[in-house]
């Protein structure tokens, strides 16, 4: 004859409806809990009363939830960019524009020295990657031009000047009479 064995677990108590008593397999226990549903079908061994099983996710499901987190990462991630590339690009145009006051202030120094020396005006020129300053017969001193950076203009009337330098699109001038401002020379 074959033995059979109740698996341990919570059960309907015969003795007081309405509540469950815990069965460990052997005999049953002192422990009692009132029902608040019955155990789901397939219920695991041992578990609480009205705990039902864990359902599994379909494929399906399993996929749209991917796809939904890798859709959402993508809004996210384009949201920083549409943020982020237009406040590097203003600042990368901040930088050229800075870039060509300090050009115009390192030539406005270099014509005002040459002027003090040799008690007359330099010609200031741009060779494509540096700027020039001086005269053919007195020779001329070499300032490298930051990257981006042009020579818009020099003028000057034997007295004072004023030099104009080009970066990304806007024009700023050093005048000896009214220091460095932003468009060309007056």
């Amino acid at each position: 004859m074959t033995e059979t064995t109740t698996p341990a677990g919570w059960y309907r108590d015969t003795q007081s409806p309405g509540q469950m008593r815990y069965w460990d397999g052997t005999a049953w226990t002192a422990h009692v809990a009132p029902i608040t549903g019955a155990p789901g079908p397939g219920a695991a061994p041992g578990a609480a009363p009205g705990a039902t099983p864990a359902k599994g996710r379909s494929g399906a499901t399993v996929a749209l939830i991917i796809v939904g987190v890798v859709l959402g990462a993508l809004m996210i991630i384009g949201l920083l960019a549409a943020i982020a590339i237009p406040i590097f690009l203003s600042q990368r145009s901040e930088a050229q524009v800075a870039a060509a006051r300090a050009d115009a202030a390192a030539l406005s120094s270099e014509v005002a020295a040459y002027a003090v020396e040799n008690m007359s005006m330099p010609a200031v020129e741009w060779d494509g990657a540096n700027y020039l300053v001086g005269t053919p017969d007195w020779g001329f001193v070499t300032l490298p031009a930051s990257e981006g950076v042009t020579l818009a203009d020099f003028a000057t009337d034997g007295v004072d000047f004023c030099i104009a330098t080009t970066a990304d699109a806007t024009t700023v001038h050093y005048s000896s009479l009214g220091g460095m401002a932003d468009g060309p020379c007056p």
